[in-house]
């Protein structure tokens, strides 16, 4: 099974482990042909900035109510539980229909109150969330503990490991078994159906991109006044 426009999904792993390309992957499969999905980029990733997308946004303004990919820069001093990007997810979680990816989970904070209101309430409004992050000792439990969907590549730190192992049971999730079946596979845990799958690395990024740009909404350039101001393909 794989989330719908209503679940959440976690993707942990350990720096150059894939799992940026993988949640681009994912991305690239959503539906951002029928309405909305915002990257949340905190650090300034090659991949994400290589990603076709219709615009650039601002946290700072209304989010992006047509359908398309956009992304939206962020700082680490904008993750205060009443700032900026707290105000930010509430005006996604308002708008309802609305997707959002976040590129470490761990910037956001442990108390940001935006996050957690879309975790946890979210899914009635059709506001899914995929959250990635490399450090899943420090980030807030409550990514975690709503999360229909973890998806994990190899971590090395045992801290990090007992983390993970409070969500996806040792049964589903062997660290010596995903160590030895190579660089960028990962373990795909889905919660609710307590089952899980080894899955082989995902496709180059190349391809991710090409799938990313042949299904972005055809959308003209509004008037100069206008913003955000979205590509034309």
């Amino acid at each position: 099974r794989l989330p719908s426009d209503s679940q959440r999904l976690v993707v942990v792993g350990r720096p150059g482990s894939g799992k940026t390309q993988e949640m681009l992957h994912h991305i690239s499969q959503r539906s951002f042909t029928e309405m909305p999905w915002i990257m949340i980029d905190f650090k300034g990733d090659d991949l994400v900035s290589a990603l076709p997308v219709s615009a650039e946004v601002s946290i700072h303004d209304r989010p992006p109510s047509e359908p398309g990919l956009y992304v939206a820069k962020a700082r680490i001093e904008d993750h205060d539980k009443d700032g900026p990007l707290s105000d930010y997810f509430m005006r996604i979680f308002d708008q309802g229909s609305t997707g959002c990816l976040i590129d470490e989970g761990l910037m956001v904070g442990q108390r940001n109150q935006g996050l957690r209101m879309l975790l946890t309430q979210g899914r009635s409004r059709l506001c899914p969330v995929v959250t990635g992050t490399q450090m899943p000792f420090n980030i807030d439990t409550t990514i975690f503990a709503t999360a229909e969907f973890i998806q994990v590549f190899y971590i090395q730190h045992p801290e990090h490991q007992k983390r993970i192992s409070q969500y996806v049971p040792p049964h589903i999730l062997n660290f010596d078994t995903l160590r030895d079946a190579g660089l960028h596979h990962s373990v795909w845990y889905d919660v609710i159906a307590d089952q899980g799958v080894l899955l082989r690395p995902c496709p180059e990024f190349a391809r991710i991109a090409d799938r990313v740009l042949t299904r972005l909404p055809v959308i003209e350039d509004p008037p100069p006044e206008m913003a955000p101001r979205r590509v034309r393909l």
